[in-house]
């Protein structure tokens, strides 16, 4: 042992310690090797000594340790990193290594201390949880699926038996006319599931964020004509963006049709789409009684359900709309935000970063 504090850390802990431990010099050599390391890694004192290999054999990682043994010699404090090291048998072991720097008498640092910390069943344990957590989202998910289509299939069940019951053809034609509502509402409920599952794939297809805004505009005026909501557009011209045409438009539906929930009776949706800098700006404003702070947290959730929630309204659950949106920008680089207050309506703000103009305007969504 080449110094004082060497002998001093090896006497006062280093064989006694249950965690594995080494003493490395300042270029990686192993110097000492406790009990633990020869128990848990296979290796004994005398065949790790001197190896400067042995602790970690993958390259990046090696290169890694090297760098951190340089500064922690050099910046005299501790570091941590993951890592994995190799038994004697070939196995693998993911670790957490502790370095910290032995100064001599003179205050000199001459080697580098080392402590393993075997994070297997901390590994098996994260599995575990995660697993977990993936039962509870499916169950969640299900749950919802199943509410939202069962109150869609109950409602053209009740018309269509009224109409047979009667057989009053205006019941007839009314439940007709709420059979097909509902094979849409299912078919943009099958839609959202696929988005948000990741099994609808997409070839990247850059779009014109306006040029979409303004189709969907145009619609919804179509729509909410003479209607207690009104539309207030304001959309300019924009670069491209990672969005596809498609994209795009169900970004803007499922926000415009959550502002329009949100105001109820009547009120005003406002959407405005402009260039932002180096991004695109996509703003969709309700003047909806604004959203609980509590509630804020969990409006992304799938499947979020409160009645009332959505800006005081009286809607049922928030279903995939806004799980799905956001989805869909953050794939796309950008980010999708809410701000709301009680009493001060709601925007959901989309900001999406543009891209080198490749000449295409962007295609109308099937």
């Amino acid at each position: 042992m080449p110094s004082d504090s060497l002998e001093h850390f090896r006497a006062t802990l280093f064989d006694q310690a249950g965690l594995p431990m080494a003493v490395l010099d300042p270029r990686g050599r192993i110097l000492d090797w406790n009990r633990a390391a020869e128990r848990i890694l296979g290796f004994s004192r005398d065949q790790a000594v001197g190896q400067s290999a042995l602790l970690v054999r993958r390259p990046d990682d090696a290169r890694r340790l090297e760098l951190l043994l340089r500064r922690t010699t050099r910046e005299r404090r501790m570091a941590d990193f993951q890592t994995f090291v190799t038994r004697r048998d070939g196995s693998e072991i993911p670790v957490t290594m502790s370095v910290c720097p032995l100064a001599d008498a003179a205050g000199r640092v001459t080697a580098v201390g080392v402590v393993l910390r075997d994070l297997r069943r901390q590994k098996v344990l994260e599995r575990r949880l995660a697993a977990h957590e993936r039962m509870v989202a499916i169950g969640r998910l299900a749950g919802g699926l199943s509410h939202h289509i069962n109150n869609i299939l109950a409602a053209v069940s009740a018309r269509v038996e009224l109409a047979l019951a009667t057989g009053d053809p205006a019941s007839a034609r009314q439940a007709l006319r709420l059979t097909a509502d509902s094979v849409d509402r299912l078919t943009n409920i099958t839609w959202n599931l696929l988005l948000y599952s990741g099994a609808e794939q997409r070839p990247p297809a850059p779009s014109r964020p306006g040029a979409v805004a303004r189709r969907v505009a145009d619609r919804l005026r179509d729509e909410l004509a003479g209607g207690p909501v009104a539309l207030e557009a304001d959309i300019a011209d924009t670069p491209p963006v990672r969005l596809d045409a498609r994209g795009v438009q169900q970004v803007l539906d499922n926000l415009v049709l959550n502002a329009r929930q949100a105001v109820g009776d009547a009120g005003t949706v406002t959407l405005r789409v402009a260039p932002r800098g180096a991004d695109v700006a996509l703003t969709v404003r309700d003047t909806g009684p604004g959203i609980a702070p509590g509630d804020l947290a969990h409006v992304f959730e799938p499947f979020w359900t409160r009645r009332g929630s959505l800006a005081g309204g009286t809607t049922g659950a928030l279903g995939l709309g806004l799980t799905v949106a956001r989805s869909l920008v953050v794939g796309a680089g950008g980010s999708l935000d809410l701000a709301s207050a009680p009493g001060d309506g709601t925007t959901a703000a989309v900001t999406l970063p543009a891209v080198p103009d490749a000449g295409g305007e962007g295609a109308p969504a099937p």
